[in-house]
């Protein structure tokens, strides 16, 4: 399957979801490079914050290390 770009029509929906992974995308790499430190610490402040949102740094990690990649 080919795709024709003049033939292409994108609607003003399907660009704001092709923005959002884009988005999604530049937040998950800069994710990436906080060192295990940072992490731990952010997932300190998130429990106090927001009981959820330390359960969502704390499955960022296993052991240290980040568990995606």
């Amino acid at each position: 399957m080919s795709l024709n770009a003049s033939t292409l029509h994108i609607t003003p929906e399907g660009l704001s979801l092709i923005a959002e992974i884009n988005k999604f995308k530049g937040a998950w790499r800069a994710a990436r490079r906080i060192a295990p430190g940072r992490l731990s610490s952010l997932c300190h402040v998130a429990r106090f914050l927001e009981p959820q949102g330390g359960t969502r740094f704390s499955l960022m990690t296993t052991t240290g290390t980040p568990a995606f990649g």
